[in-house]
């Protein structure tokens, strides 16, 4: 129980990060914050994207999930 509560307390802090560092240059780490994230996605997805970007935006896809697990949002 312990190693699982560590675990998702590490994923927390890793979104956290993540999101501080892809959505900084659009001010949109506070708004990730308050449950847009999945409108940033789409505004991300919509845009002529790159190979290098569509990663970024699967990665993306993949910290927001593990924020509702780990945030409740």
């Amino acid at each position: 129980m312990e190693e699982n509560f560590s675990e998702k307390l590490q994923k927390v802090c890793f979104w956290k990060e993540v999101m501080k560092q892809r959505y900084a240059w659009m001010g949109g780490w506070m708004d990730a914050c308050e449950g847009r994230a999945e409108q940033l996605q789409e505004e991300f997805q919509s845009q002529q994207i790159s190979g290098q970007d569509r990663l970024t935006t699967q990665t993306f896809a993949k910290d927001k999930q593990i924020s509702e697990m780990s945030l409740g949002y």
